[in-house]
């Protein structure tokens, strides 16, 4: 529980400065596939969405922990993915790893002001697998003390099956928010299992 909390807190601490935006939309047709390093998940990436691993974090730390990093700088939108086995202990499936991921929302210290959306649960197209879809907004605060900042965050936690639980954490400007959803919803929707 506590990797997962330090590693939800990790990811928001990666946000970029936040520039303008062109208008995006998700591509018509397929673009870049990035797969994991592991060769066990491949996504598609939408339009102006490119691989960020080893740019996001300059002490590597988060390069082992996720499988895959993606951004839209120009956005700027983030996404990363993380998968791991439920150990039967504290996390005994699903239920109790998307219990675990809105813990470590409400209790961290990097967010004030966390308002909740809600959760959606659906299937996702590409896998079939179970996603259930966390929502949240707040403003994140930097450890170096420089500007606080208003963020959306979607948390995509999967199914992957056998034990195996995933989550995407996205994060963009609170001001970019529907065309960030509308690519991040893409881009777990073509989440698929190689092996």
């Amino acid at each position: 529980m506590k990797r997962i909390c330090l590693l939800l807190a990790a990811a928001v601490l990666l946000c970029m400065p936040l520039s303008a935006a062109a208008a995006a939309e998700v591509p018509e047709k397929s673009g870049e596939l990035l797969q994991s390093p592991d060769g066990r998940f491949q996504i598609t990436l939408p339009e102006g969405f490119e691989d960020a691993a080893g740019t996001l974090d300059a002490e590597g730390d988060l390069d082992a922990a996720y499988l895959l990093e993606t951004e839209n700088s120009s956005l700027p939108a983030y996404a990363v993915f993380h998968a791991e086995q439920t150990d039967g202990t504290v996390l005994t499936g699903f239920d109790d790893y998307f219990v675990v991921l809105t813990m470590g929302i409400s209790s961290g210290s990097m967010f004030s002001d966390v308002e909740l959306s809600g959760a959606t649960d659906y299937t996702l197209k590409a896998s079939r697998m179970t996603c259930r879809k966390i929502s949240f907004s707040g403003v994140w605060h930097q450890e170096d003390g420089d500007a606080s900042r208003e963020v959306t965050c979607r948390i995509y936690a999967v199914d992957a099956g056998g034990g195996l639980c995933g989550h995407f954490f996205c994060w963009s400007p609170s001001e970019k928010e529907k065309e960030a959803e509308v690519l991040f919803d893409a881009i777990a929707d073509s989440l698929v299992m190689l092996h």
